[in-house]
């Protein structure tokens, strides 16, 4: 095939594999000749995870989007945490972070300014799509993020994430406790509901559900709860002194 029918073809996607030209062009070495050629010419970037993206003529930037690169690393690879969370709008701190779930880890990337980094986490209940992007749903993103926020922002960030996030579903939220299954997102998700930090629709029932499944150990709610707290007998429940202020 010619070079310029190669490329016409090519042209329609913004984020293509070595894979898909060789398909369009049956040589294996000529898909190599044509895609130094065409990254020495700058029509086209080369991506992490062996894939490529067409430079838009206009504006001299690359077509891809990066949360659509980040799904295609394997197949069944989606969004997750801060990534997730700011397809569904919540108030989350800047990150130059794209969080991805996979099943075999990865080292981290770099592209443009942006690090693709690899979460492992259950991908059998709570996702979506959208066009070629798959991403956790808004009370998975929630819980996702309540799970395990210290790693991701300070305790200042987490609360103003909490005044941000929409009320909540208690059927779905329950579904989605139970996939987990553990004690301490329990006392935590029954903590910030009995006290008002999260809206649930019947926060009665999730209170009720969540106290008969926190297990008879004390926990910590999180990394600053250890420098300093006050215990929750009721939750067995270590929470820090700077988000008892909210509920005082």
């Amino acid at each position: 095939m010619e070079e310029a029918k190669a490329f016409n073809r090519i042209e329609s996607f913004d984020i293509f594999s070595s894979n898909k030209l060789k398909e369009i062009l049956g040589s294996e070495r000529m898909t190599y000749v044509y895609l130094k050629k065409w990254i020495e010419e700058g029509k086209i970037v080369k991506l992490p995870f062996f894939f490529y993206s067409l430079i838009d003529k206009n504006t001299g930037k690359y077509k891809a989007n990066l949360y659509e690169l980040a799904c295609r690393v394997e197949e069944g690879a989606f969004l997750v945490l801060v990534s997730a969370g700011k397809i569904h709008g919540i108030n989350l701190p800047e990150t130059d972070t794209i969080y991805v779930s996979t099943n075999k880890r990865f080292a981290l990337k770099e592209f443009d300014g942006w690090y693709f980094k690899p979460r492992i986490l259950p991908d059998s209940f709570g996702i979506v799509k959208k066009n070629s992007i798959r991403y956790t749903d808004y009370t998975r993103t929630v819980v996702d993020i309540i799970r395990e926020f210290d790693k991701y922002m300070s305790l200042n960030e987490f609360l103003e994430f909490l005044d941000s996030v929409k009320e909540l579903n208690f059927k779905k939220i329950k579904e989605i406790l139970k996939a987990y299954d553990s004690n301490i997102l329990f006392q935590k998700v029954g903590w910030l509901n009995e006290e008002g930090l999260i809206s649930v629709d019947n926060p009665v029932e999730l209170s009720e559900f969540c106290i008969s499944r926190i297990g008879k150990s004390h926990r910590f709610f999180c990394k600053d709860a250890k420098k300093g707290g006050i215990h929750i007998a009721r939750w067995q429940l270590m929470v820090p002194e700077e988000l008892m202020k909210q509920v005082r």
